[in-house]
């Protein structure tokens, strides 16, 4: 892994990290015998353990252990997470999360059995209740009680910042301002930072996940947008035209840099999934998007429909690949069964229970490295393919009968929901739009030109479509390198967008990200962005 000096994460079980606390508190050479009540397998786990002097110096190597702890289950999770999103159907993965949830199951049955020993003093009754207490306040962290006492923790803030937190459109000049207002600082929430926050957020999701207890949560309050918030001039599309303001660069030089660590989760909106800070860095210009940034591109836009205006057309964004490659060559009722799977997170990403009789699906494609999107419209009946690519080559060479597979399984998910469309898409043929900026020559932005199409396309083709793409050529036939700057500004604008949206749940934590990387000298961010794009590069490869 290529993580920068100062930002590493600290290694797994590094005993070196104990022999440093040891050296820097004197207590290192004293005594290098094991002690009477140190059994023989905890010396010689880990090596050499040196003896401790005091309770203060043990509970000090108890917190380097229990850090490193946290961390290799942080990375274990992250992992996982990735992997499900990658290879939803690999059976090798579940069996790997079996193994993983069946260790922690039996470090917890481990921890609750490890009792205090008691002292005579101990057994007083007044002693004896207050260690009942502390129990119970100091269970280990594996625990079903705990576990219920986490969520219990987590929904209480959740709660408290309710009241704190108001709705605002997505607006970039909004975020841009308030950026330059704060200079990247984080707002306290509920006396705490937001790091903790989430931190706290993570770690009872986690334990949620693990089914190791039975929170009782709170049903969330429905609550319903103003007709103010759903104006038809609440922008929510990027400009590509305007000029990158100081947020956007701001932001977009911190995650351009490949400072940090490629394990943190930078974005997830409330109902999305997690995505690490390494398939975002693909938007720096010259690389290929990562397929992980689209469907996180995908919850962004579903998160953003509650702004629309009313009695304007819904559109609903999927994940990439609602089928598999593997999906297009079994028969029609496997791929049905497979999409209708897949529909189903889509739905929770967008916070609906139904798709709308009137509505715009957007399912993103990634086939031989290429994106593109098949747009089906609910209202006029029509499948619409959106490709940037100009390439003269027919519908059937080019797209493998995708679309209408895609359409047709569509089409069954719809019959078996009960919606008019049902039985009815499936005899629309797909159409190419034939856009003035689709590209002969470029091959790395695809996944660019699909996020632009996602965003600003409302079912209107031709000049009613305002994407904003100047053309890849003049009208003599060279190449303009117009379209490729605005490419590369659009890059950093989306990156922006979807790091200090309202609705990422890791928007405090980027500012204050942001903040520290600000601090960094002119030459260390130079140093860093010299070798930014060899580094990302061989992060992707991990």
């Amino acid at each position: 892994m290529n993580e920068e000096a100062g930002q590493e994460r600290v290694p797994i079980i590094d005993t070196s990290d104990i022999e440093r606390y040891y050296r820097e508190t004197g207590e290192w050479g004293q005594t290098q015998q094991s002690q009477p009540g140190i059994s023989s397998s905890m010396a010689s786990q880990y090596g050499s353990t040196p003896a401790t002097q005091s309770d203060e110096v043990h509970a000090g190597m108890l917190e380097v252990f229990l850090n490193q702890f946290d961390e290799c289950v942080k990375r274990i999770t992250d992992t996982f997470t990735e992997g499900f999103q990658l290879y939803p159907q690999s059976e090798k993965i579940k069996e790997v999360h079996k193994l993983w949830t069946d260790k922690l199951k039996k470090v917890g049955s481990t921890c609750t059995t490890t009792e205090q020993p008691q002292t005579p003093d101990d057994k007083t009754p007044e002693k004896q209740a207050n260690k009942e207490n502390l129990d119970m306040s100091q269970l280990s962290q594996w625990t079903p009680s705990l576990a219920e006492e986490v969520c219990k923790t987590v929904d209480k803030t959740t709660t408290q910042t309710t009241q704190l937190a108001v709705i605002e459109p997505p607006a970039q000049k909004t975020q841009v301002e308030e950026m330059e207002k704060t200079a990247l600082a984080v707002t306290p929430i509920s006396q705490k930072t937001q790091e903790e926050y989430e931190y706290t957020i993570r770690r009872g999701r986690l334990i949620h996940d693990l089914d190791l207890g039975k929170p009782k949560i709170r049903p969330e309050r429905q609550t319903e947008l103003t007709d103010a918030l759903r104006s038809p001039y609440v922008k929510r599309a990027v400009s590509i035209k305007a000029k990158l303001e100081n947020a956007e660069l701001s932001v977009s030089s911190y995650m351009f840099s490949a400072w940090g660590s490629m394990w943190d989760v930078v974005f997830r909106t409330k109902k999305g999934v997690p995505v690490m800070r390494s398939p975002l860095e693909s938007l720096l210009p010259g690389i290929e998007v990562h397929i992980l940034v689209i469907s996180a591109w995908a919850d962004l836009l579903n998160y953003e429909e509650k702004f629309k205006l009313k009695g304007s057309i819904a559109r609903l964004f999927c994940s990439v690949n609602m089928l598999n490659e593997d999906d297009y060559i079994k028969n029609a009722k496997s791929r049905a069964k497979t999409f209708g799977d897949n529909m189903e997170p889509v739905l929770v990403s967008a916070d609906v229970k139904k798709i709308p009789e009137h509505a715009l699906i957007f399912v993103p494609v990634l086939h031989e490295a290429h994106f593109y999107c098949v747009c089906f419209n609910l209202k006029d009946m029509k499948v619409e393919v959106l490709d940037n690519s100009a390439k003269d080559v027919s519908m059937q060479a080019k797209y493998k009968k995708r679309p209408e597979k895609l359409r047709d399984a569509l089409s069954v998910y719809l019959e078996k929901n009960g919606h008019p469309a049902g039985g009815v898409i499936d005899k629309v043929e797909p159409v190419r739009l034939e856009m003035p900026w689709r590209t002969k020559n470029n091959v790395i932005d695809c996944g660019v030109f699909l996020m632009r199409h996602m965003e600003t396309y409302k079912g209107v083709s031709g000049k009613g479509w305002e994407c904003g793409f100047s053309n890849e050529c003049t009208d003599a036939g060279e190449i303009s390198y117009k379209q490729s700057k605005e490419i590369d500004d659009l890059r950093r604008k989306y990156i922006t967008k979807m790091l200090l949206s309202e609705g990422n749940e890791y928007r405090g934590f980027v500012k204050a990200e942001v903040a520290k990387y600000n601090k960094l000298s002119a030459d260390e961010k130079k140093r860093l962005e010299s070798k930014a794009y060899d580094t990302i590069l061989a992060r992707l490869d991990n």
